[in-house]
């Protein structure tokens, strides 16, 4: 070691005291520095890497949660469609009855106002009878009163008269 030390001019116990501050200085900055720096980076990585896991987690629960959402949208549409066919259905049922009604209310309503009209058909005739009748025995009484001929002027007058009482 000799010849080292000589061809190199070291001092031993400059060397010494050189490797011990080295030794210090290093494990200072190891426990107070490095070992606090790599502690950030591993709990920094730690962050990122359960980040990027958390995205993906949310990137499947996001496509999970849109084909659910068509599904939905398409049982919704069906659902609605039969919905929809169902109160077609049932409006064109009810459409159908109540034309039905309509028509037989129609037909009733016709039928009574034929009952009707026959009736006054009925009524009129027979008081057509009636004055008639009237006109005959009062045309007959006049002729047989007056005068065993038959008088046309007296039988059209009784005729005139009848018709204005009335």
């Amino acid at each position: 070691m000799g010849p080292i030390v000589e061809l190199f001019h070291l001092n031993v116990g400059l060397f010494l005291g050189q490797v011990v501050n080295f030794g210090i200085i290093f494990c200072v900055l190891y426990f107070f520095v490095f070992k606090p720096l790599f502690k950030a980076g591993d709990d920094r990585t730690k962050v990122i890497e359960k980040g990027l896991a958390d995205s993906e987690e949310s990137a499947k629960k996001l496509e999970a949660a849109v084909a659910e959402q068509g599904k939905i949208l398409d049982a919704a549409k069906v659902e609605a469609a039969a919905i929809m066919k169902e109160a077609k259905k049932q409006a064109d049922e009810r459409k159908d009855t109540l034309i039905m009604e309509a028509k037989q209310e129609i037909g009733k309503v016709i039928n009574q106002e034929k009952q009707n009209l026959q009736q006054e058909k009925a009524a009129v005739l027979a008081e057509i009878r009636a004055e008639a009748a009237d006109l005959v025995v009062e045309a007959a009484r006049k002729l047989l009163a007056g005068s065993s001929e038959i008088d046309k002027a007296a039988a059209t007058k009784a005729l005139k008269e009848k018709a204005e009482k009335k």
